[in-house]
């Protein structure tokens, strides 16, 4: 196991590598993350479809900080089991993307 600041800089490397070769981004926006902020940001500076899906029923509601609000291209979707968290990834998907049902 690295060094905490060793790991940053693995984490830093290793998702500047996949980001810019990705067609969208899709994370957990439920809980606070420093990760899935850093991914969102990076992702819109790349111009790239952000979904941020958050648990409905968490008495914790981080998706509705200022710092997720205020960023417009992230399009939010609340989700109280996988099968609409599914949903939501196949609706996104076809809003930006030719796909089929």
């Amino acid at each position: 196991m690295h060094p905490p600041a060793r790991q940053d800089i693995i984490f830093i490397v290793e998702h500047d590598m996949w980001l810019p070769e990705a067609h969208a981004v899709i994370g957990d926006v439920t809980l606070p993350s420093d990760g899935v902020g850093g991914e969102f940001e990076r992702a819109e500076e790349l111009g790239k479809p952000i979904l941020g899906q958050y648990y409905e029923l968490s008495p914790i509601r981080a998706w509705q900080s200022a710092w997720v609000i205020q960023r417009r291209r992230i399009e939010l979707k609340g989700y109280r089991d996988a099968r609409v968290m599914k949903q939501n990834i196949d609706s996104f998907m076809r809003k930006y993307f030719k796909l089929r049902r």
